[in-house]
């Protein structure tokens, strides 16, 4: 069966975690206040913050993960990502119908550049071809 290529291409997601060693318990008002003390510069070569690992995770996984851990319930960004999340599925790749002449068309991830990602059409059941 063509769902069981040896061809496909699993989507992970690659994320750091850092602490901040100046960290004084201010919750979300330390970072994003209107006189915020803190900075989230983690990215910067003269940072204070320190690196506590380097991870990867299954995509659906890390966004599934993400969605429960930073948004409420009820907040908008949470019920977005969860929509998302229905309509990815935790498959890689997955038949989504046929094009005009009865080709099986595939959906799935696809990673672009600058860490973001879009939901995409494939030929190919490895979800490695897009479609035009």
């Amino acid at each position: 069966e063509e769902e069981d290529n040896e061809e496909k291409c699993s989507r992970w997601m690659m994320w750091a975690a850092y602490v901040d060693p100046n960290y004084s318990g201010g919750e979300y008002d330390e970072y994003y206040g209107d006189n915020a003390p803190g900075v989230l510069d983690c990215h910067e070569s003269d940072t204070q913050w320190i690196l506590l690992g380097v991870y990867r995770e299954e995509f659906y996984q890390y966004i599934e993960q993400i969605s429960k851990h930073l948004w409420a319930i009820d907040e908008y960004e949470y019920i977005v990502a969860r929509a998302g999340l229905l309509y990815m599925t935790d498959g890689d790749c997955w038949a989504v119908g046929e094009d005009n002449n009865g080709n099986v068309l595939y959906g799935g991830v696809q990673p672009m550049a600058g860490a973001t990602f879009q939901m995409k059409v494939y030929t190919d059941a490895g979800c490695l071809t897009v479609t035009d």
